[in-house]
């Protein structure tokens, strides 16, 4: 009787370990619901890196339309670089160097053909100027057209000259109110047409130029396509002792219509005049150069035009 008094003891251990049992097995579910939970989150990730596709096309598409226009580091060292600044100072301060030696040598021309004529010794004395890119800035203009990668037109360029925003180039107004200090008239020959001639008078007076008939005028371009007809009307009466431009085109015929090799010769040919009597300012972004480099081809597709350019460098 003793033994089995003990028997209801000896079984609390075994009930008491069952009765755990279930209560093991629900800790362990909730660590199953958080798994679950965690899914739609990753799923939400997904269009956020889809949405950023067409941004990156757009990004990629601006780029190729600012690297895709020819002019783009031509103007941009026209408007940002201090050695574009530096040498328009050059060429200017340089022509008030060599009016004063012109003006102490009657026998000082800088005109070839009135050169030949040699009857120019008691006249007085005038200098001639190119307008664009010599004595006025145009870049703004040259900028747009990046800008909204836009071809050159005659249409657009008028309306520009009509604006009459252009800016003075560095040493340019200083150089001609020297001029006239020194009795010497100034001659802006121009190849704007004569439809904007007033709107550009209107122009260089807000620049700070000198502007008075019959010692300071625009000569701007009616019928001819060239400046020689221009020139020959100024050495009509007065000695031309300097000329100033940004084309070879700005000092002689010589330049006019030529090959590139032909330029070359002629820019070879009369070395001694540049600084003298020939003061050129520097302008890559487009001129007669341009013209020699496309063999004066007309209506030419971009790709020709590339095509001819490309075939121009040296290697």
């Amino acid at each position: 009787m003793k033994k089995w008094y003990f028997l209801p003891i000896l079984l609390i251990p075994f009930v008491f370990l069952v009765a755990q049992m279930p209560f093991t097995e629900q800790e362990t579910t909730p660590p199953v619901t958080v798994q679950q939970e965690t899914v739609p989150v990753q799923q939400e990730t997904v269009p956020v890196q889809q949405e950023t596709v067409p941004a990156q096309q757009e990004t990629v598409q601006q780029a190729q339309k600012y690297v895709s226009h020819e002019t783009l580091n031509a103007i941009l060292w026209m408007q940002t670089s201090g050695e574009f600044k530096g040498l328009c100072y050059q060429a200017y301060n340089t022509a008030k160097l060599m009016l004063d030696r012109a003006l102490a040598d009657k026998n000082w021309c800088a005109d070839l053909v009135q050169q030949e004529e040699n009857n120019y010794q008691d006249l007085p004395p005038a200098v001639i100027l190119d307008i664009d890119e010599t004595v006025l800035d145009n870049t703004i203009f040259q900028g747009s057209l990046i800008l909204e990668n836009k071809p050159y037109s005659g249409r657009s360029w008028n309306q520009w000259c009509k604006e009459a925003r252009a800016t003075a180039l560095a040493g340019a107004a200083e150089f001609c109110n020297y001029a006239i200090q020194k009795g010497v008239a100034v001659y802006y020959v121009t190849n704007r047409w004569d439809s904007v001639k007033d709107v550009t008078e209107k122009n260089l007076v807000a620049q700070g130029f000198p502007l008075e008939e019959g010692k300071a005028e625009v000569y701007p371009k009616v019928k001819e396509r060239t400046k020689g007809g221009r020139r020959a009307k100024v050495a009509q009466n007065h000695r031309i002792v300097l000329l100033v431009g940004d084309n070879n085109c700005d000092f002689s015929m010589l330049f006019n219509d030529t090959t590139v090799e032909e330029r070359d010769k002629a820019t070879e040919q009369y070395a001694t005049y540049w600084g003298t009597k020939w003061i050129l300012l520097p302008n890559p972004a487009y001129g007669d150069w341009e013209n020699s480099v496309l063999e004066h081809k007309q209506r030419l597709s971009d790709q020709e035009r590339l095509q001819l350019k490309y075939s121009k460098i040296r290697k």
